[in-house]
């Protein structure tokens, strides 16, 4: 069984101008044999607030818009496993190899759990960990690659409501980046079992941010070529090292 017959639903995070993600999203997935316009795949439309609401800015609060529309969505379907991908995301290549993918669905199909995270910045925190999927307590951001267990929807749905009232700085979370709330929600329900791959199986694509904009680096004609062409190397680099 290939990755994407495991879940119900692929969720991907885009915004329509952001058509370089696009592109280069389509071309990742279909290195690991998925179709963006195949019939699990969902690319639900932007939300495009006029206001923070609370929020570090207007493109935060879109996005946490987004994944919570998913989530949403998936438990109004009674979706029993979703999969959630941002459109910055890159895979490993050792993805690209079925007895790969098989052996990462046998282990999500054996395991126990409510939120697993395919994609995370965890490298030397999970020294001594055994290679595979691993619980992991400890807080970390990145919400570029990861997956919802059916089971836990509802929980979570109601939780990020909660977060979206509280003002920012509120002791059980208050209006702030995704990754923040979702490693809040395990907090604050620590009968969650969260697992992360080991090592990691995504990361992001060196791009300029939809979120923080970018440096100033990425909008000088004679430096923006440069810093593409370096990121595309570090990307690479990147999907060989394991």
């Amino acid at each position: 069984m290939d990755l994407i017959d495991y879940f119900d639903r692929l969720y991907i995070i885009h915004l329509p101008e952001r058509e370089d993600r696009y592109r280069a999203l389509k071309q990742e997935l279909a290195f690991i044999g998925i179709d963006i316009t195949a019939s699990k795949v969902r690319i639900p439309d932007a939300p495009r607030p006029e206001e923070t609401n609370g929020f570090p800015s207007r493109s935060v609060y879109g996005n946490f818009l987004s994944h919570l529309e998913a989530f949403r969505e998936s438990a109004k379907d009674n979706l029993e496993g979703v999969w959630i991908l941002e459109d910055d995301a890159i895979f490993r290549r050792c993805l690209r190899r079925k007895d790969k993918q098989e052996k990462l669905v046998q282990q999500l199909a054996s395991s126990d759990w409510d939120l697993c995270y395919l994609g995370h910045p965890l490298k030397s925190e999970l020294r001594g960990y055994p290679f595979g999927l691993v619980p992991f307590s400890k807080g970390f951001k990145w919400i570029h690659c990861y997956c919802v267990n059916g089971r836990v929807l509802d929980k979570l749905v109601q939780y990020l409501e909660e977060t979206m009232i509280n003002p920012p700085g509120h002791p059980r979370g208050g209006r702030m980046y995704m990754d923040g709330a979702l490693t809040l929600f395990r907090r604050f329900h620590p009968e969650v079992v969260r697992l992360v791959s080991h090592p990691s199986l995504s990361t992001q694509k060196g791009s300029i941010s939809s979120l923080a904009g970018g440096h100033w680096y990425d909008h000088l004609t004679i430096t923006k070529p440069l810093v593409t062409a370096a990121r595309s190397v570090r990307d690479e680099i990147w999907r060989w090292s394991y």
